[in-house]
Order: C-alpha cells, then sequence, then structure tokens
C-alpha cells in the first residue's frame, strides 16, 4: 500500500519532484500488539517495560523509545511515529497518506516552493492531500492508497476510486479524474441551487443555506492578520430575500445549511469538503490567503480546471510569492520581508487575466457544465426512495427529469427541516437531497468506470 502511494506520487509529480521522492524516512509502528485471545483489532499498547518480544528485541534494540501522545501517528519531517493506528492495518495506511504528506508537502509536492504562508500544516493534509477514510467517504478527495474490489460488499456504497494504481497513470490522468467528477458535482450543486431559489421561500431558504465570510485576526506566530478565518453564519430574512437566482447564490456567498454548521472554522484545521453539500460561494482571501473551508473547495476547483501542477499547485503554495514582493505586496516573517500571495494574484496567474473575479471563474465552471446540459448521458439509479432492502431502480434521460427529482427532494428537505435543527442530523438517512445527488452520482461514477468518461455525450 504504502509503495502504491508512493508511485501514484511518483506518476503526477514532474522530474524535479519524482527524483526529490528517492530519500530515507523512517516509520515507527505502534506498540500495540494482540494475544492469542485478541479478537478483531488490537487495542492493548505496550511500554518500554513490557515483556513482549517485540519491545524486548526489536523497539529496544532499534532505539524507538517514544510514548505514546494520544495521537494517531505524528510527523517530524524525517520519521513516522504510530501511535493510535497500527502501520500495516487499513487505518494505518490513510495515516500514512496523512503523516507523509507533512513530511513531502513543503519541498516535494508543492514544487518546492514551500506552503503558502497563512496556510497551517494541517490544511494540506486532511480534506486535501491525504486520502479519504473510507471508499464510502462522501468527500471531495483522491484515494491515492487503498485498492478496493467490484466484488467487497460494501460496493455499493463507494464513491471514491476504486484501483489508483490504474485509474492514476500521470498528472493528466488525474485531472482528468477530478474535472469529470466536478461535471457531476457542478451540475448536481447548479440543479439543486435552482430549486432552492425557485422552489423555496424565504423562511426555507433561511433554514436551507447558510453564508460565509472571512475574518481577519492577529497571528499569534507572526504578527500578521492578513491570512482568513472562515466564519459560517445563519441567514438573515433580508439576506434570504436577495436570493432569487442561481448566481445570487455565488454573488452572496452562500453554502449549504446541510453539513456545514454555523461557526468559526479555525485555520489548520481538520476539516473536509462535503461531496453533496454545495458550496456556491467563490469568496477569496480579499487581504492574502483563503480560510481553511475555502481553500480547500478552490483549490480541487482549480485541479479540475487547471491540473494539479498549473492550478492546485500555484494557489496553495507560495510559488508567486517573489512576483507578489515585485508588485509591492510584502508581509513581515519573523523580521525578513516576504512577498504574500494574494488570492487576486493567483486568479490573475493562473488564467493570465482571464477572470476578474473569483466569482466570476466559479460562474464559468457552473455555466461549463450547464452547456452541456443538452448532451446528459441516460443514467439507470437505484431509487432512493424505495425502502432497503428492496430498492427499485430509476432512469433519466435528461437533465429536465432530474431537475424534477431534485425540486421534489428540496421540497421534501424543507417540509421535513431535519438539517435545521442538528438532532442527531445524519443525512445519509434524513435528507432527500443528500440521498438522490449520492445515487446519482454512484450511477454516473460506476457508468463511467471511476469518471474515465465524461457524462455529457460529445466529451471524453
Amino acid at each position: 500500500r504504502q509503495r502504491d502511494h508512493y508511485d501514484y506520487w511518483y506518476r503526477i509529480l514532474d522530474e524535479k519532484g519524482r527524483e526529490k521522492l528517492y530519500r530515507n524516512i523512517l516509520l515507527y509502528d505502534a506498540y500495540k500488539f494482540g494475544t492469542n485471545h485478541t479478537e478483531g483489532k488490537a487495542t492493548e499498547v505496550a511500554d518500554f517495560d513490557s515483556p513482549n518480544p517485540a519491545m524486548k528485541h526489536f523497539f529496544g534494540p532499534v532505539g524507538n523509545k517514544v510514548g505514546h501522545n494520544g495521537h494517531g501517528a505524528y510527523a517530524t519531517g524525517d520519521a513516522v511515529y504510530y501511535m493510535g493506528y497500527r502501520m500495516l492495518d487499513k487505518d494505518g495506511a490513510i495515516t500514512y497518506t496523512h503523516e507523509m504528506t507533512h513530511n513531502s508537502d513543503q519541498d516535494i509536492y508543492l514544487g518546492g516552493y514551500g506552503r503558502r504562508s497563512g496556510l497551517g500544516p494541517e490544511f494540506f493534509a486532511k480534506g486535501l492531500l491525504q486520502a479519504p477514510d473510507q471508499p464510502s467517504d462522501a468527500t471531495i478527495t483522491i484515494n491515492s492508497i487503498l485498492k478496493h474490489s467490484k466484488s467487497d460488499s460494501k460496493e455499493g456504497e463507494r464513491l471514491q476510486v476504486l484501483d489508483p494504481t490504474t485509474r492514476f497513470k500521470d498528472a493528466t490522468d488525474l485531472q482528468k479524474y477530478v474535472h469529470n467528477m466536478f461535471d457531476v458535482v457542478y451540475m448536481l450543486e447548479y440543479l439543486e441551487g435552482k430549486s432552492i431559489v425557485k422552489k423555496l421561500n424565504v423562511y426555507q431558504k433561511i433554514e436551507a443555506l447558510r453564508k460565509i465570510e472571512n475574518q481577519y485576526l492577529t497571528d499569534p506566530a507572526d504578527g500578521n492578520d492578513v491570512y482568513a478565518t472562515n466564519v459560517v453564519k445563519n441567514l438573515t430574512e433580508d439576506e434570504a430575500k436577495k436570493l432569487t437566482s442561481f448566481d445570487s447564490l455565488i454573488d452572496n456567498n452562500i453554502l449549504s445549511a446541510r453539513e456545514y454548521k454555523a461557526g468559526t472554522y479555525e485555520r489548520n484545521g481538520y476539516f473536509t469538503i462535503k461531496l453533496f453539500a454545495p458550496i456556491f460561494s467563490a469568496l477569496s482571501g480579499e487581504k492574502g490567503t483563503p480560510g481553511d473551508l475555502m481553500g480547500r473547495r478552490i483549490a480541487f476547483e482549480l485541479l479540475a480546471a487547471k491540473g494539479f501542477k498549473d492550478g492546485m499547485v500555484p494557489y496553495i503554495s507560495n510559488q508567486y510569492e517573489e512576483d507578489a514582493k515585485q508588485q509591492g505586496q510584502t508581509i513581515n516573517l519573523y523580521g525578513k520581508e516576504r512577498g504574500l500571495v494574494t488570492d487576486e494574484l493567483v486568479l490573475k496567474k493562473v488564467f493570465d487575466g482571464k477572470y476578474k473575479t473569483w466569482a466570476e471563474f466559479k460562474t464559468a465552471m457552473y455555466q461549463e457544465r450547464v452547456d452541456q446540459f443538452g448532451n446528459l448521458k441516460q443514467v439507470t439509479f437505484k431509487d432512493p426512495t424505495k425502502p432497503w432492502p428492496r430498492y427499485g431502480t430509476k432512469t433519466i434521460n435528461n437533465v429536465d427529469e432530474l431537475q424534477k427529482l431534485m425540486d421534489e427532494a428540496v421540497l421534501q428537505d424543507a417540509k421535513e427541516r431535519n438539517y435545521y435543527y442538528w438532532n442527531n442530523y445524519n443525512p445519509e438517512t434524513d435528507s432527500a437531497v443528500h440521498k438522490l445527488k449520492r445515487a446519482i452520482f454512484k450511477a454516473y461514477l460506476d457508468q463511467t468506470n471511476d469518471f474515465r468518461r465524461s457524462i455529457f455525450e460529445n466529451k471524453k
């Protein structure tokens, strides 16, 4: 598994990055051992004085005396120490992708440009470059390590790549996968947004949606106040009244209330971007660096639009630091003047001035899919309105049929009001919209063989 993960990175990095992958990183397994009576995963944690032969004859002689700190694992730049997870378990494999991001992002994954100023190490791992925890995770993430099988008992729930060793042959393959995935994501978000603005009254919109804003606080480490913290807020009646068209959802920085709670999303947090809960907003960091929610979402949108090296990396790294410095955009970092890469600069450089604002970019991405609606491929999916285990199937032949289903699901969610109150709320069982979108996404994932093909007829 670990080899497969590094092969993934070898295939998508350029020649310079590939060479840097050749290095020594020590991985120490956790002190967790089973006995002859252990059922399931081993949970017993040994200490340095344990008579267990592994401690006495291996960990002791190699000098790995590390106390358990309560975390799953941690990285030091030259090593990884497992704690709560065991290296060879599936959980350990996912943890490997997390910790090796910490060990590799600045100098290798990000082209040697380093992390973009203000973005903490956890931004790059969980929810961005780390593999998803489960194949059924309804998150925008890339499975880069685990091979699954069509014969798996949970195959019907899989939303992630089946086998990264065969799906991703190079960086072009990665972009194609994400771009084709976003064909579905953007389409379903557009249809849901249209249903909300057309079918719901003001008070129902208040319950279905929230807005996202930036807050700028002085960084306790370097003293700068140009790094955005994302804050999600409930809508007021006046704000909801403005939401009369799909574009108004973008212009007013709207996102779904379904899986984004109101509150502050602290920088350097462990957040994931939800596959079926729209972030219509294109909120940028007007003073400098984006917040943790918007940063992750836009990073994936840039991967879809421009690729890893030309889209995602310039956005999440300090690639344009010298350009910023030449333009007089600077900050003081620990006594040294450094260029401040702003969202505005990235937008201008990545798209060569094509878009004046990030909202223009986002609108164009939705429109690119809307223009293809007439070419949508027919698809048959499990009907989520039928009770388990007697799922029926349903076939849609065009976008109009899908829009009608979305209208019904949005109205049902508004009537039941589940996701507004958050009391034991689970979108997998409590949201008609979520269940519809999951069923459609899964059907297209399978039909296109993990998005090797587009859902639109005249695109490959």
